[in-house]
């Protein structure tokens, strides 16, 4: 299966930025932290903790601040993978036009400041 870590903007973060995902697994709603590493408009590579386990394909609800811009998409899992104790999950992300707009707006506000 082909992942788009080549896509054309695939931002990584020298620090992770902390956000939150909403999972609903068997009719109940669980809200984790995460950390992003690295972001594009349609993905995502994320630092989950140990004890979560997602499967493929669950959909999921990211919450995440940049720039004091608060950004909130849909996505699905798309494959997780345990190096040492840091567990990763990389995620499809589904938005709409908009959002794509205002990431990369933002996202250029905040590699100028952290250059």
């Amino acid at each position: 299966m082909f992942y788009k870590r080549n896509e054309p903007f695939r931002y990584t973060f020298g620090s992770p930025i902390e956000s939150s995902i909403e999972v609903e697994q068997e009719e109940k709603k669980e809200t984790y932290t995460v950390a992003i590493h690295d972001l594009s408009q349609t993905g995502a590579r994320m630092e989950l903790p140990t004890a979560v386990e997602l499967s493929n394909n669950t959909p999921l609800f990211l919450t995440f601040t940049l720039m004091e811009e608060t950004f909130e998409v849909r996505g699905t899992t798309m494959w997780t993978k345990e190096m040492g104790r840091t567990k990763y999950v990389g995620i499809h992300l589904d938005p709409d036009d908009e959002w794509k707009k205002r990431l990369v707006n933002t996202l250029k506000q905040y590699a100028r400041k952290h250059i």
